[in-house]
């Protein structure tokens, strides 16, 4: 059986398709226990297509410039969730051809798969002032789509201890209702395609505010 990779399917498409596409995704991903998104994640991507129909009504019945830049700006957050949907779901999908049509992407046979991804490195712990709250940012690892957050508010050294709290695509990640003045040990792991992963990264100990 061979592996696929999610096609993005963004170029030429018109406002209404656009719009169509991101709630089609979303309607499609509620509920699909395989794939781990962040919390609103689906509902902040129906409601900006809704608001990008909107936009895109009002250009078409009374113009002006600024109706127009607003519609483009939507265009823009449309396609920055799909983006990031297709990160999420191209790290999740381990290459299985039903879970990517599931989603609502069109799939493609997957070329030469990269063998290796490095490390997550260069962490580094960023306060943020807000209660229960700290920010951890590193290093871009290649050839990474997803990344995977963990913490202990244990023993670091306990494996039993630590727990995922949540997946980005970008190499910064925001830890939130901890304990305020409490310190939280954190570590990163990149995944790519076909549930490649890296090794975890070192571990970083920061403090809630």
């Amino acid at each position: 059986m061979g592996t696929y990779d999610a096609k993005l399917g963004l170029t030429d498409l018109s406002s209404e398709a656009l719009a169509e596409k991101g709630e089609n995704h979303a309607n499609m991903c509620t509920g699909l226990a395989w794939l781990t998104l962040p919390a609103g994640f689906l509902t902040s991507l129906s409601s900006e297509c809704a608001n990008l129909r909107v936009l895109d009504q009002e250009v078409l019945f009374f113009g002006g410039k600024v109706k127009f830049e607003a519609k483009r700006v939507s265009e823009r957050k449309v396609k920055s969730f799909i983006k990031e949907l297709w990160g999420f779901v191209t790290a999740q999908a381990d290459g299985e051809l039903q879970k990517i049509l599931d989603t609502g992407f069109e799939a493609r046979s997957k070329g030469s798969p990269v063998e290796t991804l490095d490390m997550p490195e260069g962490l580094k712990y960023i306060y943020n002032g807000v209660t229960g709250e700290f920010e951890v940012r590193w290093g871009r690892v290649k050839n990474a789509i997803n990344f995977k957050v963990s913490i202990n508010t244990g023993d670091p050294l306990n494996e039993k201890e630590w727990v995922v709290v949540g997946y980005t695509s970008k190499a910064r990640f925001t830890v939130n209702g901890q304990e305020s003045g409490k310190f939280v040990y954190v570590r990163v792991q990149a995944q790519g395609r076909k549930g490649l992963k890296s090794q975890v990264s070192q571990t970083l100990r920061g403090l809630a505010a």
